[in-house]
């Protein structure tokens, strides 16, 4: 109920819903019980005030726009809640935070029927790209690969950008007789480098009769 029910009705802002007592009762139809389960739906609770706590490597701006759905007064609807939570992952992410985690603690206020958030972030330490490696092409064919890889080496790894890159390249038909573009990341905890390696895999020749 917790860990299903409860959700559903934060949505709606019912963020003191009570289950039970669950009562337990033997079937009169079939073989089995029938589980009843009481609920008390509770008021309906609005947004509060939000802060961020923990935020020192990114600007605070775009924190806050990510978080703009969980205005004053609105609903406290805890789907937009987990939904600003993992935008602010995303960012973090894109600017090489790669083991960044975000995490909001509420304050409820019975009486004036809100709820103040506090959206915690652990930011971690900052991932940078060391090298590129491209396998599968000749060495004029890496040159064009290079020429499109937007991250240049020492900056900010996004972890998301290889999938991207590898679309953008199919998308484009860069190579003709291409089956298939890999990737592998390797990440170096202690230095916080990231090796990418990108593997361009050649269609098998059509077959002759």
């Amino acid at each position: 109920l917790d860990a299903n029910i409860r959700p559903l009705f934060e949505e709606k802002g019912r963020l003191r819903v009570k289950f039970g007592p669950v009562r337990v009762e033997e079937s009169k139809e079939a073989t089995g019980v029938v589980v009843t389960v009481p609920v008390q739906d509770g008021d309906a609770f609005q947004f509060g005030s939000v802060r961020f706590q923990g935020r020192s490597q990114l600007p605070e701006k775009d924190l806050t726009r990510l978080a703009a759905p969980l205005e004053s007064g609105a609903p406290a609807n805890f789907a937009l809640v987990l939904g600003a939570l993992s935008n602010l992952e995303r960012l973090y992410k894109r600017n090489g935070f790669l083991r960044v985690r975000a995490f909001a603690d509420r304050s409820v206020d019975d009486q004036k029927k809100t709820v103040d958030l506090v959206l915690r972030i652990q930011e971690g330490e900052q991932f940078r790209l060391r090298e590129l490696t491209i396998k599968g092409i000749d060495i004029n064919a890496q040159a064009a690969v290079r020429k499109r890889w937007a991250i240049p080496r020492g900056q900010p790894f996004d972890d998301s950008y290889p999938d991207v890159f590898i679309l953008r390249i199919q998308e484009e038909a860069m190579f003709d007789q291409l089956a298939k573009i890999t990737h592998r990341v390797t990440i170096d905890e202690q230095s916080r480098m990231v090796d990418v390696e990108l593997s361009f895999v050649a269609a098998p020749p059509p077959k002759t009769r």
